[in-house]
Formats: structure tokens, sequence, C-alpha cells
């Protein structure tokens, strides 16, 4: 039975962020302040903690950064000087030096995190593979929808001719009835495998308010045709992800549980998914007999197991995606695709 749950942890990562920004200010401002007489500017060494905030943290709290840096260098200046903050530049620049630092200091730090909250470069990665991916999903639909009518169809009505057949055979030799009883079952697979193709192929209703009760279906059906347990858990808000990632998301779980089915002889299998505003993660892992990923890398079948399929599909949006596996230890998918506050 498929056990869910939903919960919503704060991340330590950006409080550490903060934290370890605020150290390296604080450095540089005693570095300032530890020597006397000539010696160079400190002064450029508050661009880089300033920027890294701005850029993970997004804009305010790089100006709040830089706030900091202004004001705690500028603060222990009223007793020591300005001079002893830029000594070894000729005198009468001092004050105009710390002014254009200062502002060239708030300026990067908002620019550089209005740029990172809209995506930047991730924005652009991200706008051209969810493209490609929703280009993808269009024509899976289609070769859904071909199969549909036409190999489903053709199966469904040879197996109807093959039950007539086995009445008009009825009163024939055992032979003959076991070998049309054989193509029955045959025609019957073939019906299910054709719809249940065209079932996988067709993209789901994969909106922030459907994602999750779709995913939990996925999860259910495997569950039920597999006959393993699997227990799956939602971290995050998913709404704050873009269609594509969704996208992404659902069809890695959908090729993992598929390989899973097939290969990995598994009993019971897990699903974690993580929502935020930094980033999106998944893991799929099974109980399996496991494999040796460079091995199976090696002899081309990484495509068979539709594991390139899955990186691309990472890929494509700025993702990575690894496989942990090893001989009677499982495997375990891993997935990790940055995301962005800007819409």
């Amino acid at each position: 039975m498929t056990h869910l749950s939903m919960s919503r942890r704060p991340s330590a990562g950006p409080r550490a962020l903060v934290v370890v920004t605020a150290a390296i200010i604080l450095l540089c401002i005693a570095l300032i302040y530890a020597r006397h007489g000539s010696h160079p500017s400190y002064l450029f060494f508050f661009f880089l903690p300033v920027a890294a905030a701005a850029v993970v943290l997004g804009a305010w709290v790089g100006l709040i950064m830089a706030g900091l840096s202004v004001v705690g260098t500028l603060l222990p200046s009223l007793w020591v000087g300005l001079d002893q903050v830029l000594a070894g530049f000729e005198q009468g620049e001092t004050t105009a030096i710390i002014v254009v630092w200062a502002v060239f200091l708030l300026a990067v730090a908002w620019v550089v995190g209005w740029v990172s909250e809209r995506g930047g470069s991730l924005s652009l990665t991200q706008g051209l593979g969810g493209r490609a991916i929703r280009a993808i999903e269009e024509e899976r639909r289609r070769t859904g929808q071909d199969i549909h009518d036409g190999i489903a169809q053709y199966a469904a009505a040879a197996y109807i001719e093959a039950e007539v057949l086995g009445e008009v055979t009825a009163a024939s030799s055992p032979e003959v009835r076991e070998q049309v009883e054989r193509v029955k079952r045959t025609l019957s697979m073939l019906v299910t495998e054709a719809r249940t193709m065209a079932g996988s192929l067709r993209p789901p209703g994969l909106g922030p308010e459907e994602f999750t009760q779709n995913f939990t279906k996925l999860v259910e059906a495997f569950e039920s045709r597999a006959g393993m347990s699997a227990e799956l858990e939602f971290e995050g808000d998913f709404s704050f992800l873009s269609d594509a990632i969704r996208i992404c998301l659902y069809r890695t779980t959908q090729e993992a549980l598929r390989n899973i089915e097939r290969h990995a002889e598994a009993t019971s299998v897990r699903i974690w998914a993580r929502a935020g505003r930094g980033a999106a993660d998944l893991i799929v892992k099974d109980n399996g007999k496991g494999f040796d990923p460079d091995r199976v890398e090696d002899n081309g079948a990484i495509r068979h197991l539709g594991l390139s399929g899955m990186r691309e599909r990472a890929g494509y949006l700025g993702g990575r995606l690894a496989i942990r596996s090893a001989a009677g230890e499982g495997t375990s998918v891993v997935m990790h695709i940055p995301s962005y506050q800007g819409r």
C-alpha cells in the first residue's frame, strides 16, 4: 500500500550561508583595521561575499549584506579616521573613494540579486529545455493516440476474430482448440500492452493543483501492477516549480518504476520528491538485485533501460541525474534540478 506523507521542513542551507557571509564580511573589516601604514585596500574583498549572498538568497539579502559591509567599515573609522581605511592612497581621495565604493557595492548587490531572482542564465537554460520537454510531451501524446487508434484497435479486432474462430473450431481436435487459445492469449496480451503504452505516453495533468494527485496515482498503479509495496513522500510546495520541472519529475519516476518492475526483482520501493524555491529533488530507491552502472554503460544497455533519457531530461533543465547501484544492494535514481523564483 502506498504510504503518502507531505512535509515542509525549512532548509538550514540559506541560514548557514547568511552566517558564513556575515563572518567573511567581519573578517574583511578586521583586516582593514588590523594593520597600520601603507597597505593594499581590502575594500574590494567585500564584493565576493555580498555577490554570493545576492545570487543565492536574492536582492534584499544581498543589499542587507552590502549595508552591513558599509556600516561595519565606516563606524570604526569615526574613531581611527578614514585615512586608516584607505592607507596608501593619496590624501584627499579617501572620502570620494569610500563613497564610490559604498554606492557600487550596494548597486552590485541589488543588480546581481535581481538578475538571480529572475533566473539569469538558468532562466534561459530552463526556458529552452522546457520547450524541448513540452515538444517531447506533445510527440508522446501523438504517438500514444496513434497506438490507441491503430495498433490497439487492430489487436482488439483480431482478438474478436480469434474468439469467433474458437467457436467455429469448438468441435475440432484438442490440438486445434489449444492453438486457438494460445492465439487468443497472445492477442489479449497485445491489446493490454498497447493500451498500457498508449496510456503511459499521454501527458497527464501536471499543473500545480494536479501534480501530487496524479503523481500518487502513478505510484499506486505501479504498486497494484507490480505487486510490491511503495512508499511515497512529498516535501515542499510544488506550485513553485515550472511545468517543465514537474513533467521531468513525473516522467523520471515513471521510467524508474518501469525499470524496477521489469528488472530489479524488488519487493519494496521508496519515492521521495522535494520542491522548493531553490531546487527540486527526486530519489527513487528499490531493494532489488542491483547492477553495475559502469558495466551497463560500457555494454550500451543504458539506453535500453531508459537511463540516458532520464539524464537528458534533467540536463535540459540544467540539472543532473545519478544512478547509484551495486549487485545485491538495490538501486537509487537521484535527480537534482535547480529552480529559480522568477517566472
